[in-house]
């Protein structure tokens, strides 16, 4: 399974965020409330309410939401902790 920074930002569906609500009030949920990385535990947190990331790609199958740098992408400079858990092949700018 890949994973989805949190970097690029968050969308939820009004469901999505219900169910995350609902969770994180929970205390039998495991929410982790503080002390960690803050993406990795809303993903976790969520699972537990069986919601899971979805591809954000467009019509080309590039992505929507970026977590570096425009200029990381432009030189296509990836980080080591990205290019291994990127849910979706890392693509340089080449237009």
């Amino acid at each position: 399974m890949g994973y989805h920074s949190g970097g690029a930002s968050y969308v939820l569906s009004r469901e999505s965020l219900r169910r995350f609500y609902e969770a994180y009030n929970d205390p039998a949920s495991n929410c982790t409330k503080d002390g960690s990385s803050e993406d990795i535990e809303i993903a976790k947190c969520l699972r537990t309410k069986g919601v899971y990331p979805g591809k954000a790609l467009d019509k080309e199958n590039r992505e929507l939401f970026h977590p570096l740098p425009f200029s990381h992408h432009f030189m296509g400079f990836f980080p080591n902790w990205l290019v291994q858990r990127a849910e979706n092949p890392l693509q340089s700018v080449s237009r």
